[in-house]
């Protein structure tokens, strides 16, 4: 089966049609994990059920990493945990969703509509300098490069002094490692460190963002007085895993014997 060829049709239908007079979404013809971009020229306006099955057949012809995830998330368990969204229960899902949302929670019917003043639970927060800089500096680079796609920053390997449009172009060469979060956490992908155009930041881990590196990480205590950096460390000291133990703590019992508790 032409799978591309499909595709292409889905495409050129929306291009060469009035907007459905239905819930609709935005769909990226090539996807942003891709290189594709925010142009108008490389957006389609799709029904939900157009939309689950434009990313089905992507899935089916590129079969890489993003495309899987895009997919997976528009098919998520539903209910009981077993059903999976269908093309068609996802549009009912969305168009329902998107009523719901329009009538309760937009004009009139929004919880906030009308409470001004000091009733208004926002009242009395301002935004320092620092913060209103950041809004208008982001908002500045959206229109300052038309190449650069919506909200990308300009990124630049340290060591090598190479400077990438996106994290896109930049995990196009170097495929090993996590640049995202070198970036967001000062790691290393690589052995390479990244950074923000014109923002040099030292490095705040030592390297990948996992275990005791990663910000969510709790030490666990035992029973017996000893602390762990990780739930995995903790598991191993009873020839568990590490999920075995965190479950534990949720659920208030002990695991094979041994209560845990966040240190």
């Amino acid at each position: 089966m032409n799978y591309q060829k499909i595709y292409d049709s889905i495409i050129f239908c929306s291009k060469n049609r009035e907007k459905p007079n239905c819930y609709t979404e935005k769909h990226h013809i090539i996807p942003k994990s891709m290189g594709g971009n925010n142009d108008i020229s490389n957006i389609a306006i799709l029904t939900a059920r157009e939309h689950f099955i434009a990313h089905w057949l992507l899935l089916k012809i590129h079969k890489n990493k993003s495309m899987i995830f895009a997919f997976f998330c528009m098919t998520k368990p539903v209910g009981n945990g077993k059903t999976r969204y269908s093309s068609n229960s996802y549009k009912y899902a969305k168009e329902y969703i998107s009523k719901f949302l329009k009538e309760t929670r937009s004009g009139c019917g929004h919880p906030l509509f009308g409470i001004k003043g000091k009733d208004s639970p926002n009242f009395g927060s301002k935004r320092n300098d620092e913060t209103r800089k950041k809004i208008s500096d982001s908002a500045k680079r959206r229109f300052e490069n038309n190449n650069i796609t919506y909200n990308s920053r300009v990124i630049r390997c340290i060591e090598t002094n190479e400077v990438f449009k996106t994290i896109v172009d930049a995990k196009k060469k170097y495929t090993k490692g996590n640049i995202s979060y070198a970036l967001r956490f000062g790691g290393t992908a690589n052995g390479l460190t990244f950074c923000y155009l014109g923002i040099e930041k030292a490095n705040k881990l030592k390297g990948y963002c996992k275990g005791e590196n990663h910000l969510n990480t709790k030490k666990i205590l035992d029973e017996s007085g000893n602390i762990f950096n990780t739930s995995k460390e903790a598991g191993k000291s009873i020839n568990a895993t590490g999920t075995a133990v965190l479950t534990a703590i949720k659920e208030n019992r002990k695991c094979k014997g041994v209560l845990f508790i966040y240190a």
